[in-house]
């Protein structure tokens, strides 16, 4: 008698879906800095490719890339921190109307509300009433607490950098792997072809080119259209005379990497600042409109485009895909969902087990 229990291939392939997301979800901190780094590997690829062409050596098209990659990455961050640091310092400025705009929006509720407030202030005044002694009265002892210098100076500093260490760790580990990457990229498909085996030659061959063309072409066009709308961010925040218009230009190009959400919260920002800042509702209508018109372009005309004829999923797929990986990375797997997915129907449409 046979004890061998059979098990069916799509059974196979839903233990081995389960599996792999399991060790992706409690292994993300080494396979999270690994798909950021071959995600950059995508974006950067095509620079060393035509750098190539131009009889460049590989390894000094490689750094070239990476160094401007870093460039432009630190010079964002440097805008918006100087920017940012800039509003902190201005924000006490803006106090006085953002009351006043906020109180004549109450205002607008003040006669449905009016029994509600009136209820509140007696409460408030009875409070008030019964409150215990302050410090100001002779019964009561003001103690003060003064804290001792900390134990250990290096305790100190640590405590202070040591939230720090992860980010940074993290950058450079993906620093690592994209140079790596980007240096042995043809001698990883060779090796990649030949674990599959010699008799899927021609299939594997074609996904790793059709994954690559697709998932490169993504970040390219994706970066182009964030940048062309950061641009006209700023430009239109300038012209309406929003404060520190490059932070929130910046910000939008990095905020609508995230699908779905990151346009919304690049638009929050400037909306409320111009609430703060302008004595009447033009401009902070003005600065809604002008998010409002230009996500109207990117996701009626752009967006489709790009995500319809370009990357092969719909975009029911694409909400789907961007709330699993929320939950299996968090905002990193926000980030990377539209390029992962598209890996994801690649395979399947390659791999028969995965149709």
């Amino acid at each position: 008698m046979n004890s061998r229990v059979q098990v069916s291939p799509n059974l196979r392939v839903f233990l081995t879906i389960i599996v792999t997301v399991a060790v992706l979800r409690y292994a993300q901190e080494v396979f999270v800095p690994i798909a950021l780094a071959i995600l950059l590997t995508f974006l950067l690829g095509p620079i060393v490719e035509r750098l190539q062409k131009w009889h460049v050596n590989r390894a000094l098209a490689v750094v070239f890339s990476v160094t401007l990659a870093i460039m432009v990455v630190g010079s964002i961050l440097y805008i918006v921190f100087d920017q940012f640091t800039d509003l902190l310092q201005q924000l006490p400025r803006y106090r006085r109307q953002l009351r006043s705009n906020l109180s004549d929006i109450i205002g607008l509720f003040r006669g449905g509300v009016s029994g509600t407030s009136e209820a509140v202030e007696q409460i408030s005044r009875e409070l008030r009433r019964v409150a215990p002694p302050t410090a100001a009265d002779p019964a009561v002892r003001q103690v003060q607490v003064v804290e001792g210098p900390p134990d250990n100076a290096f305790a100190a500093t640590a405590s202070l950098i040591s939230p720090l260490l992860k980010p940074v760790a993290t950058t450079a580990v993906v620093i690592v792997f994209v140079i790596f990457m980007l240096l042995r990229l043809p001698d990883l498909r060779d090796r990649i072809i030949m674990l599959l085996g010699s008799r899927n030659l021609r299939v594997t061959t074609e996904a790793l080119d059709d994954a690559a063309k697709r998932v490169s072409r993504y970040i390219v066009m994706q970066t182009f259209i964030n940048a062309w709308q950061g641009v006209w961010v700023t430009l239109g925040l300038m012209l309406i005379g929003v404060p520190n218009a490059m932070l929130w230009g910046a910000l939008t190009m990095a905020l609508r990497f995230i699908p779905y959400v990151g346009p919304w919260v690049a638009a929050a920002a400037p909306v409320a600042l111009s609430i703060a800042v302008f004595d009447n509702w033009h401009q902070p209508v003005l600065v809604a409109g002008l998010f409002v018109f230009l996500e109207l372009i990117s996701n009626m005309i752009l967006e489709p485009w790009l995500y319809g004829s370009r990357t092969g999923v719909s975009p029911v797929a694409l909400l789907v895909a961007a709330t699993f990986w929320t939950w299996l990375w968090g905002v990193v797997g926000l980030f990377l969902a539209i390029p992962l997915t598209v890996c994801i129907v690649v395979m399947g449409k390659y791999i028969p087990q995965l149709s």
